[in-house]
């Protein structure tokens, strides 16, 4: 039969209260064994008392609903203790108040990362960003060039350029389309099929069709007050225009920085007096650079705080990516093949590729002339 061991996360003001395991030397959250006749959540206020000298009613710790397996069939089960009165005794000198911050490299007991990850959730305290992530992007902010400018326009372009492809590709082709179609009223003149044309390399042309839609609807009406109503402009997209050209106070949230505010900010993220602008770039770039589906904490300037690096045995927060299905022979493959043959002026059959020819046709890249594919509006 397995054995059952209760601990407690105590955190105060920004500190979580550890102790040293006498063997080992790690630090480790307070607690031991469920003794017979008592529940987990008393044996977790029985240990505290103990260890600490800190005394709390059971019915007042919180249940961090989890259940760590651990070696030869221990299961830890940890509370949380939010409001934690002074210790009554001098044991407490066996305790150990630490900062978060301050738990970076410290050698930790398993399942103290994932318990204090999940009781900062539960307790709801959203966490101020920190000084040295501002001041590690003060030395990337000019790394892209859309960030030299406050143009809504350009933030659009860059915006739908970025979805589902990598910075570093956009980079370049967002140049040379900012240096054609400078702005919203030049790609409204623009026909359909020059778009398409443009946009080729980039994947998913649905896109260029809702740019271009967003353009002709900029320039006979001007921008709307709300953005969402712009053609495939989605709540991200339109919290980032917002954030990027109109420098208003809204985080927006793509998945390299919601992978950073579940990881580092589990009870949510503070910005204070920060710079919306400066401060949606940053966890951009810290997911880009360092918080990326398979992390990399060295020299990230948010892993003073973080959980995930010190978790023994590893463990994420973060939810995973959704596996892309295979390219190759995919309905994706195909409808791309017969645009670059339609753009390429060859005039494909669509009884060539039903289904594909169908989907293009139906999503207005393509139609149907004299029988052939065409490109609508491309000589």
């Amino acid at each position: 039969m397995g054995t059952e061991v209760a601990t407690v996360v105590a955190l105060a003001r920004g500190r979580v209260l550890l102790v040293t395991q006498p063997r080992g030397g790690v630090l480790a959250l307070p607690g031991g064994g469920v003794q017979g006749g008592e529940s987990a959540r008393e044996a977790a206020a029985r240990e505290l008392a103990e260890e600490t000298g800190i005394r709390v009613g059971a019915g007042t710790l919180a249940d961090l609903g989890l259940a760590l397996e651990g070696a030869g069939g221990v299961t830890l089960r940890p509370f949380a203790a939010f409001e934690v009165p002074r210790p009554s005794a001098p044991a407490e000198l066996a305790a150990r108040w630490t900062g978060l911050e301050a738990l970076a490299g410290t050698p930790v007991a398993p399942g103290v990362a994932r318990s204090v990850h999940a009781a900062l959730a539960l307790a709801g305290g959203a966490q101020a960003a920190p000084v040295e992530l501002l001041e590690w992007w003060r030395g990337r902010a000019a790394a892209f060039p859309w960030r030299a400018t406050r143009d809504p326009y350009a933030v659009l372009v860059c915006e739908v350029m970025s979805q589902q492809t990598q910075i570093e590709r956009v980079r370049e082709r967002w140049e040379r389309w900012m240096e054609r179609w400078p702005t919203a009223a030049a790609l409204a003149a623009a026909s359909p099929g020059e778009v398409l044309r443009a946009w080729q390399g980039l994947g998913y042309p649905r896109r260029a069709r809702d740019l271009h839609a967003c353009a002709r609807r900029i320039a006979s009406e001007g921008w709307p007050a709300r953005l969402t109503d712009l053609p495939g402009v989605g709540p991200y997209t339109a919290d980032a225009i917002r954030c990027f050209a109109f420098e208003e106070p809204v985080l927006p949230r793509d998945a390299n920085v919601r992978r950073v505010l579940a990881r580092r900010f589990p009870g949510g993220l503070a910005a204070g007096r920060a710079d919306p602008w400066a401060l949606g770039g940053a966890l951009m770039d810290v997911g880009r650079a360092h918080c990326r589906a398979r992390p990399r904490c060295e020299r990230c300037p948010l892993a003073a705080g973080c959980m995930v690096p010190l978790a023994q045995p590893a463990w994420d927060p973060a939810a995973r990516p959704r596996r892309q299905p295979a390219y190759r022979g995919s309905l994706r493959e195909r409808r791309g093949a017969l645009l670059r043959a339609a753009l390429a002026g060859e005039r494909p059959a669509p009884h060539a590729d039903a289904q594909a020819s169908a989907s293009l046709v139906a999503d207005g890249l393509l139609a149907v002339r004299d029988g052939v594919l065409v490109v609508p509006g491309l000589s």
